[in-house]
């Protein structure tokens, strides 16, 4: 109840004290970034808490989320965390939902190495957290422990069919169906492949600038090319469902949002407007592919 009654009291405070104006494209709406893990998530809400400043923000765990009331997150004009899909729900009807996918095999490897260096551990991510300090990457793999396998199986699948949580995995029935469908809903999918290209295309989007930011990088990461022809076929398999979401969302972006980021560059460099002012592009255009991507 405390903890509650805490960030309740910050919201209001900044309702109190006069909130900053919220970005255009916005139009009213509530920001809301579902954050999964090894996705370049930090780096983008440093930028949105940037962007958002003065706003009322509401920035929590995957477990606060478990107890988060619905009244309280509507106070906020920015919501972000590990949350799952199942906690869209408590967001505000009136929102702008946004979230990031990655490389699913770059992601387990990536993920694997942040928790052997510098996750921080949490109830539910304990066991992965002692198995990838005490496992090689090959071990860590094949370890069964469904902690573990939260981490190693279709990760960002569960957290946008319902929620990464074993406990959790029996509400989902068909993965890929739900995951994709949910996906739709999605006001903004970035590609961490593309990541200055997204902060380019949500900026516009949105009507104002989100910088560009680069953060909790892993610093023992290494890249698929590092990993035996085993290990990644066995990633593979166990993330086949990502590896089928992350495809269709990357291609989407691909031939709707660079097109037209790289035409809009092109038009704003020939009339000698470059660098005047946010937006730089054209948000009417725009605003409908970002919608659209996830389809």
């Amino acid at each position: 109840m405390r903890d509650e009654r805490d960030r309740i009291l910050r919201s209001l405070e900044t309702l109190r004290t006069g909130k900053a104006p919220l970005p255009p494209g916005l139009r009213g709406r509530q920001l809301c970034f579902l954050h999964i893990g090894k996705t370049a998530g930090t780096s983008v809400q440093h930028a949105l808490f940037e962007t958002m400043q003065g706003t009322a923000i509401l920035h929590e765990s995957l477990q606060s989320f478990d107890t988060v009331t619905a009244a309280e997150v509507a106070i906020n004009d920015l919501v972000i965390g590990h949350f799952g899909y199942q906690h869209v729900a408590k967001l505000r009807g009136d929102r702008y939902l946004m979230t990031f996918l990655r490389d699913p095999v770059e992601r387990v490897i990536s993920n694997y190495h942040f928790l052997r260096s510098g996750s921080p551990v949490s109830g539910y991510s304990q066991r992965a957290t002692g198995a990838a300090k005490a496992l090689t990457l090959s071990e860590f793999l094949r370890c069964d422990e469904p902690g573990v396998r939260m981490v190693t199986e279709n990760f960002q699948a569960k957290a946008l069919a319902f929620d990464i949580r074993p406990e959790h995995q029996h509400t989902i029935v068909d993965l890929h169906r739900q995951a994709a469908h949910n996906l739709a809903t999605f006001d903004f999918v970035g590609i961490v492949e593309y990541f200055s290209e997204s902060l380019l295309a949500l900026s516009d989007a949105i009507g104002r600038e989100v910088p560009l930011k680069r953060m909790n990088a892993a610093s023992e990461r290494s890249s698929a090319a590092t990993v035996s022809s085993d290990d990644l076929d066995l990633i593979r398999r166990l993330n086949a469902v990502d590896i089928a979401l992350y495809a269709a969302a990357r291609t989407r972006f691909e031939q709707t949002i660079l097109p037209t980021l790289r035409s809009c560059d092109t038009a704003t460099a020939r009339a000698g407007t470059a660098d005047r002012g946010w937006p730089r592009h054209r948000p009417d255009i725009l605003r409908p592919l970002v919608r659209a991507m996830p389809a």
